[in-house]
């Protein structure tokens, strides 16, 4: 799942965030694609909870992958008002 994939922490290599208006709608940019990247492996996760018998635990992750998904909806809006260059 997501073993594949590595994570681009600016802050953890010390390297400065994002100061320059292009900077931060690019990053904004990455972060909802690398999270919807990651709500497709929670949902292949509570499927696969399920099919182990665990449902209660699958239903939790369900709950916390619709609220991640509102947060992903969220950054999608913050992204189209910073890239349209409204604000």
């Amino acid at each position: 799942m997501h073993d594949h994939h590595e994570h681009h922490d600016h802050h953890e290599h010390g390297e400065r965030p994002a100061t320059t208006r292009e900077e931060a709608v690019a990053l904004l940019h990455y972060s909802l694609h690398h999270n919807e990247h990651h709500l497709s492996e929670l949902t292949e996760l509570a499927d696969a909870l399920e099919r182990e018998g665990l449902g209660e635990a699958a239903a939790k992750l369900r709950l916390a992958a619709e609220r991640y998904d509102e947060g992903n909806r969220l950054l999608g809006e913050a992204y189209d008002l910073s890239a349209g260059g409204e604000g």
